[in-house]
């Protein structure tokens, strides 16, 4: 894999930028070296976008290094340059929840879900964010809910998270 060449200056870029190297988090084995350099090359090009610092600190420096101080450091930066992003505050919910620290999860992906209540996919992480909590019937509430609102996701999120009808 290896990042194309063009112009990855403006904020649309450096958003497609950070999902390519979202794109590289996806392959097995992880190539680290390729996923921090993407990662790193969209924060250079530009510092202030939230959702890139999201998902280093969370995925990178969280779920791959466990360096918790540093992800969560970025979290937070994320958080304060794009408070208004759900990807953000999703990100962030993803890297508590691998530090154990489920409730404040649970907190952030609501967050998300609040901002943007008709994506399946913030909705979707709340849900799997309640299940090491044990609320059931929240995790089934909330599935309810976000089926309801998403017909067009319906299959894709059932497959994905269907575990919540499964307890």
């Amino acid at each position: 894999y290896e990042i194309p060449k063009r112009d990855w200056s403006s904020d649309v870029c450096s958003s497609d930028l950070c999902c390519l190297a979202w794109g590289v988090l996806g392959r097995q084995p992880w190539d680290l070296p390729k996923i921090r350099t993407a990662f790193e090359t969209a924060l250079r090009l530009n510092p202030d976008a939230g959702p890139p610092h999201a998902v280093y600190g969370a995925i990178v420096y969280g779920v791959m290094l466990w360096n918790w101080p540093l992800a969560e450091a970025e979290c937070r930066k994320a958080a304060e340059l794009a408070p208004r992003e759900g990807h953000v505050w999703s990100c962030y919910g993803i890297l508590l929840s691998a530090m154990g620290r489920h409730e404040e999860a649970i907190t952030m992906h609501r967050r998300a879900v609040e901002l943007d209540p008709v994506s399946p996919f913030w909705n979707a992480w709340l849900i799997a964010g309640l299940l090491p909590t044990r609320d059931w019937e929240e995790a089934l509430r909330e599935t309810d809910r976000t089926l309801a609102r998403s017909e067009e996701h319906t299959s894709e999120l059932q497959s994905r998270f269907g575990i919540s009808y499964a307890v």
